[in-house]
């Protein structure tokens, strides 16, 4: 079932919130993210996106109810250089 169109709000959430949203996530690095809400068309939240300085990127989705039904944490690509032979 499709959630339709969200709307996006950037928030700024205290440390208390940021220590709770990171329970959901697989690792949590340092530094302040960069918090946003999508929120449904009846005003509820439905998915909360966290990107770190580092380029991490943790995501949290919400049911209708408030309940957290998955997470995604997406670690930045790290480019390797080859030697030359």
């Amino acid at each position: 079932m499709s959630l339709g169109p969200l709307t996006k709000v950037e928030v700024t959430p205290s440390p208390g919130a940021i220590a709770e949203l990171a329970e959901h996530f697989i690792c949590a690095p340092d530094g302040e993210p960069k918090v946003v809400g999508y929120y449904d068309r009846r005003g509820k939240l439905r998915r909360i996106v966290a990107t770190y300085p580092d380029g991490t990127r943790c995501q949290v989705n919400i049911n209708a109810g408030g309940y957290v039904t998955s997470s995604s944490t997406k670690l930045p690509t790290i480019r390797v250089r080859r030697a030359d032979a």
